[in-house]
């Protein structure tokens, strides 16, 4: 459902997508070496989106795997965990976009000032979308492996660490 509601759209989010990237490029266009390459791209891009949009249901489906394997006083964080989750997954989402890839678009561009650059499209895409799903996914796992235990009190996720070494004691005699 969310693929097909970003392929109508696949034109503008790819507008959205790149525009902190065009002024670091000048007067130079990306360009595309195959047929193909374009309609390709834009199915891309409405699978990167389409991820990004499904994100809460995503989140839910993994505590949906996860919380039978709870306790039922453990359970009640269903709720905090999504809003967390996709909260971390948005703003992840937001740093790789707004300051990670083009700090490191200026840098690499910068390393190769006496070329002329001729991009292709799906090359920046690619990278443009590898780099705010790497800081998506890593908000979004803080939440997931700080969920193990809860601040009781604040209502807000926090690591709890086993300071034993005897953590596995009883896994380890059976």
């Amino acid at each position: 459902m969310a693929f097909a509601v970003a392929l109508g759209w696949a034109r503008r989010i790819l507008a959205f997508f790149l525009r902190p990237i065009v002024p670091l490029l000048g007067d130079h266009k990306p360009i595309f070496t195959e047929l193909t390459e374009p309609f390709l791209l834009y199915m891309k891009v409405a699978f990167v989106a389409s991820i990004f949009l499904a994100a809460p249901f995503i989140l839910y489906q993994i505590w949906a795997f996860i919380s039978p394997g709870l306790y039922t006083r453990e359970r009640r964080y269903a709720i905090p965990f999504i809003l967390f989750a996709t909260t971390f997954f948005l703003l992840g989402g937001s740093f790789g976009y707004y300051l990670g890839f083009p700090i490191a678009c200026r840098f690499l561009l910068g390393i190769a000032g006496d070329f002329q650059p001729a991009l292709r499209i799906s090359g920046l895409f690619r990278s443009r979308a590898r780099s705010s799903s790497a800081w998506a996914g890593l908000r979004a796992a803080t939440v997931v492996t700080s969920s193990r235990g809860w601040d009781h009190h604040a209502g807000l996720p926090v690591a709890h660490f086993s300071t034993r070494s005897s953590s596995f004691s009883s896994w380890r005699r059976s």
